[in-house]
């Protein structure tokens, strides 16, 4: 279980360095630059993993990313945690995903 966090938190870490590159931050300085977005009514994993998320990146950084429902317009990166309405608009899914398998 504990390598299953680490390697998603591995493969976060590496997008967080491709966001780097276009100018787009996570956290800048301490204040939060992101939100973690989940469904209005999400299964328990997915609000276990979002706090987990939460938790480590302010462990990191200092700062704390928020929760929401819904995208809002004053940040610039959405962290997707589960299937919601929004990730179907993106057309992320899990469909071919095998095995409690994920995509970052």
């Amino acid at each position: 279980m504990h390598v299953v966090i680490a390697l998603g938190f591995s493969l976060a870490l590496a997008g967080c360095l491709r966001l780097h590159s276009n100018g787009a931050y996570l956290i800048a300085h301490g204040q939060p630059r992101a939100e973690i977005v989940i469904s209005e009514n999400p299964p328990r994993a997915v609000k276990l993993a979002a706090l987990e998320l939460q938790t480590y990146l302010k462990k990191i950084s200092g700062a704390k990313l928020p929760i929401v429902i819904a995208p809002g317009t004053n940040v610039t990166v959405h962290i997707y945690v589960g299937k919601s309405k929004y990730t179907d608009e993106l057309k992320i899914t899990d469909e071919n995903l095998k095995y409690g398998a994920f995509q970052v």
